[in-house]
C-alpha cells in the first residue's frame, strides 16, 4: 500500500483509509447492526483493479490467467489470521438495528 501511495499520482501518502472498526462504528452509529464483515484484494487489486493507475497487466500476455492466480493467491493470504491486514478492501454486511 505504502509503494501504491508513494508511485501514484492518484493517491495521497497522507489518506489513512478506513479501518474495519471504524466503518463498522459508522454502521452501527446510523443504526445499523454488522452482520459479517470481510477482507478481500491484495495482489490481484493492486494490479488488475486499477488498470487506469497500475496498468501493469494489460501489456503482459496471458494477463486473464495470471489475474486469476493472483485472485486465488488473495483468498489464501486474507484467511490467514497476520496477511488478512495486506488486503485493500472491507466489505461489511449490516441490517438495521432491531429495537
Amino acid at each position: 500500500r505504502f509503494l501504491l501511495y508513494k508511485f501514484s499520482p492518484y493517491f495521497d501518502l497522507g489518506d489513512q483509509g478506513f479501518t474495519k472498526e471504524g466503518i463498522a462504528e459508522l454502521c452501527e452509529n446510523a443504526g445499523f447492526e454488522v452482520v459479517e464483515s470481510r477482507r478481500y484484494g491484495v495482489f490481484a487489486y493492486m494490479f488488475g483493479g486499477f488498470p487506469d493507475h497500475l496498468g501493469l497487466l494489460r501489456w503482459i500476455p496471458g494477463n486473464a490467467w495470471i489475474l486469476k492466480q493472483m485472485l486465488k493467491l488473495d483468498r489464501v493470504l486474507v484467511s490467514t489470521r497476520v496477511l488478512r491486514i495486506l488486503a485493500f478492501q472491507i466489505v461489511i454486511a449490516v441490517r438495521p438495528k432491531r429495537a
